[in-house]
């Protein structure tokens, strides 16, 4: 196994803890392409991600089958059983993936206009 990739198969900075230093990573990082960085870093964010939710078993999984935190509000619980996560695993994640949303969603903090009464319009009124 290549040195940068960790136990889960992907860069995992946990797996090198006493085994090297993090500068032995910098070259590797620079030599890789913008579009490698950024699957790294988004693969590290599910990894992540899924170890908040205690189940950082399916990272692997996770990242063989390309799921990045932009497919993560796309996953149905059909999608999670192909690739062999347990129903009740399913069941939290689909649950930790509805408040992801629903923190992302915009919140809009300005009322909305008045509406004119009696049938008038703004022109009207004046």
């Amino acid at each position: 196994m290549p040195s940068h990739v960790g136990l889960c198969g992907i860069f995992d900075r946990t797996c090198y803890r006493g085994l090297i230093g993090v500068n032995s990573l910098l070259p590797w990082w620079k030599t890789r392409s913008l579009p490698d960085r950024i699957a790294v870093t988004a693969m590290q964010q599910i990894a992540d991600w899924l170890k908040k939710l205690g189940m950082a078993e399916y990272a692997q999984r996770f990242a063989e089958n390309g799921i990045g935190v932009a497919a993560l509000r796309h996953l149905t619980d059909q999608d999670l059983k192909e690739i062999g996560v347990l129903l009740g695993h399913r069941r939290i994640m689909l649950a930790a993936i509805r408040e992801l949303a629903s923190a992302a969603a915009p919140v809009t903090s300005q009322p909305a206009a008045p509406q004119p009464s009696h049938g008038m319009t703004p022109s009207a009124a004046s």
